[in-house]
């Protein structure tokens, strides 16, 4: 800390004597009462007003703002999950529509089997028959 060159200042603890109390209810003055100061503090109070108002304005501006960008951002966002769902039940229906063909493909693969190993009992039932009949000459 920096210490000026006549050192530090005491400071003394006082109390606020009911006396020196500060007047609140002055009556408003009018624009002939207003001189270099204003005892009831219209003036002052006039400059806090409008710095209210100008700071109220603003403060519903950028609540409108916030809302308008808020209303933005929840469009954008239902429309990318609407995207993502779309996306989804696309992925969901190709791999429904590629395991229904494996499917088909499969029954067309065991039906050409069976006709197959139908095939090859019966040729074997006419061998097994033919030999017996060849059995039976020979004996």
């Amino acid at each position: 800390t920096v210490l000026s060159p006549r050192g530090t200042r005491p400071v003394e603890h006082g109390y606020k004597a009911d006396k020196c109390a500060t007047e609140r209810s002055w009556p408003f003055c009018s624009d002939d009462d207003w001189g270099p100061k204003c005892p009831s503090g219209c003036r002052i109070q006039g400059l806090v007003d409008k710095a209210d108002h100008s700071l109220l304005k603003r403060i519903e501006k950028i609540r409108k703002l916030l809302d308008q960008s808020r209303a933005k951002h929840r469009s954008r966002l239902t429309s990318n999950a609407g995207e993502i769902l779309y996306r989804d039940d696309n992925s969901f229906y190709d791999l429904a529509e590629r395991l229904r063909q494996r499917i088909v493909d499969i029954k067309i693969k065991i039906d050409r089997q069976l006709r197959i190993l139908n095939a090859l009992k019966t040729s074997i039932k006419d061998q097994v028959i033919e030999m017996q009949r060849m059995e039976v000459r020979f004996v």
